[in-house]
């Protein structure tokens, strides 16, 4: 008997329990198959190959159910024959690993009227630059970027403090308006809303712009974000919401950094923002690791992390707000479509800094790390730089080669991974542990979500993976999809 007539349980194959049931994860086209101890007792026995007409032979009883299950494992990549076929083969490899960008971010100035302790602007700059962006330089990023572009664009705005340059903020819309087609574009403005007066709630709303508001919870949640003399900004944000709100504004996003100083107080957290803030979308990660020495705050347990975006998400969930944070992960899980890059610095991005540099990582960019001066005649995909990390991806990463995650991660944040190894080609552990749970969390949320029959094998539908999204509905419109996450 050849070997090719022998079957064994694919290498990509890896088993989950929750006391008398089995979940069985296939990372290389990520279906899920539950079952209890007769499944096991298959899985376990087909680790070692078999020709199966053999090997339900020595069940003489039970030959009759035996054939589907093995049919269906066979059907759904779980029992191969001969050497495996990659997750990904190269063509499809080298057309994610294209220079496409997406996304087109301003910094528009490096100052801000808040000094946050965690913050990876001020602690990352080798020199001050006091003065914003140019017009020049802002015209020559369009250019750059509709050359190197053909698909859907989101034009980002942050800082520092965008609103300090408020005129600014003006020129990019007015500008997106004349070079992109209507309809193809959304523009999303970042700010730490201590400076929304009503005339800049008023244009906001009239623009259509998608004002994504950082806070880090309550009151006594919210103090590492400062003022430079160490007043408290949280009051200050709430009057800048409710001037957004005032004038109609129905798109509020909230972005928030967890770390030692708010996740304990999570749960609190959550409700407190659901139920007085009412977003449509909130944004979270945990803290960066500082580029300098920062004694101002610690990163969290991975644990503690876990189960906080978990708790997130849920929440979150049952009233139908989009998760930034979680649904980079679930949409690849629902959609069964192979997730190999963390975020659009991987050859979707095209980020501009004061003093007129560019480069694909904004808080790299920042310190002058991959950093290079705008050349409109260039394409970008011709830049070193740029293309390092578009080719950086979890089918690339050694680390990521045995990982039961690697098709819905992404790698984890290559500043982080600079940071610790001064290498992008490394992962930063604790995102390998976060991600890990994650999907453990998805398994066996899809599991509940089911609908279940009687048969030997539980294997979801597309309905039962739609269900995960409770409702939610994903648009390239809204703030219902990542803004710079949301990259296969």
């Amino acid at each position: 008997m050849t070997a090719e007539n022998k079957y064994r349980v694919s290498s990509y194959v890896a088993e989950y329990k929750k006391k008398d049931l089995f979940a069985y994860y296939n990372n290389k086209n990520l279906q899920v198959i539950y079952g209890k101890k007769p499944l096991k007792k298959i899985i376990d026995d087909l680790k070692q190959p078999q020709e199966l007409e053999n090997y339900i032979k020595k069940f003489p009883t039970k030959r009759d159910e035996l054939r589907p299950i093995l049919h269906t494992l066979v059907s759904e990549g779980y029992l191969v024959t001969g050497t495996e076929d990659p997750i990904l083969n190269s063509s499809e490899i080298e057309e994610r690993n294209r220079i496409n960008p997406n996304l087109l971010r301003f910094l528009l100035t490096f100052d801000c009227n808040l000094e946050c302790k965690y913050c990876q602007i001020k602690t990352n700059l080798f020199s001050e630059y006091n003065k914003p962006i140019t017009r020049e330089e802002i015209d020559k990023s369009f250019e750059l970027f509709k050359k190197n572009t053909n698909e859907y664009h989101t034009i980002s705005m942050s800082g520092g403090e965008p609103t300090l340059n408020f005129e600014l903020v003006k020129y990019i819309v007015e500008k997106t308006k004349k070079e992109l087609k209507p309809g193809k574009y959304r523009i999303v403005l970042s700010s730490n809303g201590t400076m929304i007066t009503d005339g800049i709630a008023d244009y906001i709303v009239k623009e259509n712009l998608l004002p994504i508001i950082s806070l880090d919870g309550r009151e006594e949640d919210n103090k590492m974000r400062v003022y430079r003399n160490g007043l408290e900004s949280y009051k200050i944000v709430l009057a800048g919401l409710e001037k957004l709100k005032k004038h109609n504004c129905k798109k509020i996003a909230i972005s928030m950094t967890i770390g030692t100083h708010n996740i304990k107080n999570i749960k609190k957290i959550m409700k407190n923002i659901i139920n007085e803030i009412e977003p449509v979308s909130v944004g979270y990660n945990f803290v960066h690791y500082p580029y300098f020495d920062n004694q101002h705050y610690s990163l969290p347990n991975i644990d503690d992390y876990s189960k906080a975006v978990i708790h997130i998400f849920t929440e979150l969930r049952k009233h139908k707000i989009y998760d930034d944070q979680f649904f980079r992960r679930l949409q690849p899980f629902v959609e069964r479509k192979v997730r190999i890059k963390e975020c659009s610095a991987l050859g979707g991005a095209l980020n501009l800094v004061p003093g007129g540099l560019i480069g694909p990582c904004k808080t790299l960019l920042t310190s002058r790390h991959f950093s290079q001066p705008i050349n409109i005649t260039e394409k970008i995909a011709d830049s070193k730089i740029f293309t390092e990390f578009s080719n950086r991806n979890t089918l690339s990463l050694e680390e990521c080669q045995n990982c039961v995650a690697r098709t819905i991660c992404g790698g984890g944040c290559t500043f982080d991974s600079f940071v610790t190894y001064r290498d992008i080609s490394h992962v930063d552990k604790r995102n390998c542990d976060y991600i890990k749970k994650v999907l453990e969390f998805m398994i066996w949320d899809l599991y509940r979500l089911a609908q279940k029959k009687k048969t030997e094998l539980l294997i979801p539908t597309q309905v039962d993976r739609q269900k995960m999204y409770g409702g939610i509905a994903l648009s390239s419109t809204t703030l219902a999809e990542s803004v710079g996450h949301k990259i296969y």
